[in-house]
């Protein structure tokens, strides 16, 4: 929607559709494992109301905040490079502040102890991803990231299966047949410019 109203998009009526496929699919893989787990005896009623409000929000501030950093990516002189350097002198600095308020050992110890090699791991994957992410935004869309993204929900879902012994329901194929079929949906009728 924000690709559309900020960007000037043109998105066809099987892109829309796909879309609504993609939220669909990626919702029911997600549900899977909330819906096997037993839930909890609660002396009150529970509302689900402040939850859903918070995911309807948080999902319009991100899409507002990936359309906007395609727009930034675009539209600016900044090569790819500078920008994602700005964006990481940012976190970099945060990071260091909030380290520095909650904990005394980088004092005494150095700022990075307890770094072994699986968060050096995690570090050099999160900058190789965020770098990817930028590649995608600048040569491609925040739409193509987002069925990326969905791809790769479904591809740690069988990891999982895989690696930790995970079991996948009936509703874990549903959802995963209906990213499969959007991601068809979206690629097989592209909109004439």
């Amino acid at each position: 929607m924000f690709s559309v109203i900020i960007l000037g998009k043109r998105i066809g009526t099987a892109q829309w559709i796909s879309q609504v496929v993609l939220f669909f699919g990626v919702a029911v893989v997600q549900l899977q494992d909330h819906i096997s787990q037993p839930t909890l005896s609660v002396s009150r009623p529970i509302s689900n109301t402040p939850g859903l409000i918070a995911v309807v929000f948080a999902s319009f501030l991100s899409g507002f905040a990936a359309v906007y950093f395609e727009m930034v990516l675009k539209n600016s002189p900044k090569s790819l490079w500078a920008r994602n350097f700005d964006l990481s002198l940012a976190s970099v600095i945060i990071a260091i502040l909030v380290q520095f308020m909650n904990n005394g050992g980088v004092y005494t110890k150095g700022f990075f102890y307890g770094f072994n090699w699986l968060v050096w791991t995690t570090v050099a994957l999160q900058s190789i991803g965020g770098i990817i992410v930028a590649l995608v935004v600048k040569y491609s869309d925040n739409i193509q990231k987002g069925f990326a993204c969905s791809c790769s929900i479904v591809i740690t879902c069988f990891l999982s299966v895989a690696f930790f012994d995970t079991h996948l329901s009936w509703m874990f194929f549903l959802g995963t047949s209906c990213v499969v079929a959007a991601v068809f949906l979206y690629s097989a009728f592209p909109v004439r410019q």
